[in-house]
């Protein structure tokens, strides 16, 4: 009985004092499941000792950098390797929304890791869904991310250069596999721009 902080083994007849302390999570609102009935209310009130709110990774985009780092580490250690990730990649995971919360980010990271063979993993090892996800950039915003400035910068001189990458590329300062790498990660079609 958790009242009595007390067990009683199966086949036993006489309930045995342990030393125990309950730890319980859930992604659902437990007073609403109560009001709901599909939550016993003595329970609720037996465990809900004292509580402790995590808001979603969505919310807290400043711990995806961290977290992956984490994730990033722990891979090295076993593997004895020493992969980082690429600035555009870290840009990517910060562009997502993680509805499946630390254990989506932790699987990306692994399934990233995996399928770079290069010591600096990128965004082309992401899955499609966050690969591509489309970002709105306001360019009268005095504030947008890296990414977004990016995409403004080529998108502005691909118009520009009437869509030459070679052009865009002299521009930029970037090389030839760089330009049509993040032409592919932005999803950017220079023909659009002749």
């Amino acid at each position: 009985m958790i009242r009595d902080f007390t067990v009683t083994r199966i086949g036993g007849k006489w309930p045995k004092k342990i030393d125990v302390r309950i730890i319980a999570a859930t992604n659902r609102n437990l007073i609403d499941e109560v009001r709901k009935k599909n939550f016993r209310e003595d329970l609720y009130y037996r465990i809900n000792v004292f509580r402790v709110y995590i808001p979603p990774l969505r919310d807290r985009t400043g711990d995806v950098f961290l977290l992956a780092q984490h994730f990033l580490s722990r891979l090295n250690k076993t593997n004895g390797t020493s992969k980082s990730f690429s600035e555009d990649f870290l840009n990517r995971l910060n562009l997502y929304s993680w509805y499946g919360n630390v254990r989506e980010l932790e699987n990306t990271i692994e399934r990233a890791y995996y399928l770079c063979e290069d010591n600096v993993i990128t965004s082309e090892c992401l899955p499609k869904d966050i690969f591509f996800k489309e970002t709105v950039v306001d360019e009268d915003s005095d504030v947008f991310t890296i990414t977004d400035g990016e995409k403004l910068a080529i998108k502005k001189t691909l118009t520009k250069t009437r869509g030459d990458v070679l052009a865009a590329c002299e521009l930029l300062g970037m090389s030839k596999s760089t330009i049509y790498r993040k032409l592919k990660c932005y999803n950017i079609n220079p023909k659009e721009f002749r």
